[in-house]
């Protein structure tokens, strides 16, 4: 059994680390703490395995209420969702973060032919794939230096006129109805000296306007309840795709279900989130594909050929 005083010190050291991912609003090491909340809940179960078979009570004690305190935010990630039958039109998206890697069009031609998403956001992108279109997709682009792509279907992209931006943006056909696509990067919440990069780029789409319907895509740099997302989130009125779906992480990629989860689909009015998934990277050294199914469900959008959009 370990002595009193060295349960004490864990003890400490355990409450510490938990009493700052609490100051995540106020501390930059608390969001970093935030960001590993999965993995600190793993090691302290672990660790308090370890406790309970030394016997060192004290020390159990914190370390299952450190646990609870990392994984009480996860558990909406994982609440049941319960199926109802498809009423409304599907869009099939995507989301997939480059890193820095290169990708050949060919390799992403043969990606988007075999899963065929309505829309698809690429970041991260080592440069510019240059493309206006690609087979059956029309490529739009932001007015920034960030290597992010939107890609839709051509045959649902809607002639509506967006002034450029940092973000591309694309209205997207849905049965009866529209939705706004967005594709985000933002620089991550782990990089310190990119942090007021980071502020900027979540007041510039906080700022864009609103629409009944969007879907946002992308690479947020972080999970997407991260506090600094707040402001954006709540502008827009956005839920989690991820939202009874699990933590889905995507990067890296070899670290598979063990990483973070930095890439996510965001969705604002009448859509539901039928599936969500993640997939293999689609080149070596780049995270892992995050895709979705979503339903508008709005009984005005059901596919009618004679009703205008709305």
């Amino acid at each position: 059994m370990l002595a009193v005083q060295s349960q004490l010190a864990i003890a400490g050291a355990v409450a510490t680390l938990a009493g700052l991912s609490l100051l995540e609003p106020y501390v930059w090491v608390g969001a970093l703490l935030g960001e590993l909340g999965f993995q600190l809940a793993i090691c302290g179960a672990l660790a308090a395995l370890i406790a309970a078979l030394r016997r060192a009570y004290l020390v159990l004690a914190v370390l299952l209420l450190a646990t609870l305190l990392f994984v009480w935010p996860l558990v909406p990630l994982y609440r049941t969702t319960k199926p109802t039958p498809q009423a409304g039109p599907l869009l099939r998206v995507a989301t997939a973060h480059l890193a820095g890697s290169r990708l050949e069009l060919d390799t992403l031609a043969s990606w988007l032919g075999r899963e065929r998403p309505d829309a698809m956001v690429l970041t991260g992108l080592r440069e510019d794939l240059g493309a206006a279109r690609l087979g059956a997709y029309r490529v739009a682009r932001g007015n920034a230096d960030l290597r992010t792509l939107l890609l839709v279907q051509s045959a649902l992209v809607v002639p509506v006129r967006e002034r450029p931006g940092a973000h591309p943006v694309v209205t997207v056909r849905a049965g009866r109805c529209q939705a706004r696509a967005v594709g985000l990067e933002l620089p991550p919440l782990a990089a310190y000296p990119a942090l007021e990069a980071r502020q900027r780029a979540i007041a510039s789409v906080t700022e864009l306007r609103s629409a009944p319907r969007s879907l946002w895509l992308g690479h947020l740099g972080s999970r997407a309840e991260a506090h600094d997302l707040e402001p954006f989130i709540a502008r827009h009125a956005l839920r989690d795709g991820r939202l009874g779906h699990g933590r889905l992480a995507s990067a890296p990629g070899s670290l598979g279900p063990l990483g973070f989860p930095l890439s996510d689909v965001l969705v604002h009015g009448w859509i539901s989130v039928r599936e969500v998934d993640v997939k293999p990277p689609l080149v070596a050294g780049a995270h892992r594909t995050l895709s979705a199914v979503l339903e508008l469900t709005e009984a005005r959008c059901r596919f009618n050929r004679a009703a205008p959009l709305e």
